[in-house]
């Protein structure tokens, strides 16, 4: 099988058999998170509320946006584990 004809999402879960069992965690909330995302972009009025955000500052806290907002941190967080921390695992 080539890999990389495959979609980003199933080639980055391959990642799982490299992973240790401290980092999987972080993938299994990459994807939820990835889910949440996607639902959120099918979501017509959450894309329509988007248009008046222009910068962090236009975020209200405790908005689905600010709750989007802190996912993306987590998002970068989960991520950064995974390619930079687990280190060895994926060599």
């Amino acid at each position: 099988m080539n890999h990389f004809r495959l979609p980003a999402l199933p080639r980055f879960l391959q990642l799982h058999q490299f992973l240790g069992p401290q980092y999987r965690e972080d993938l299994r909330l990459v994807v939820l998170i990835y889910e949440k995302f996607l639902a959120a972009l099918r979501d017509d009025d959450f894309l329509a509320g988007s248009q008046s955000i222009q910068s962090k500052r236009d975020i209200q806290p405790g908005s689905v946006f600010d709750d989007m907002h802190n996912c993306a941190i987590d998002l970068q967080r989960h991520l950064q584990r995974i390619f930079f921390e687990s280190g060895e695992d994926l060599l």
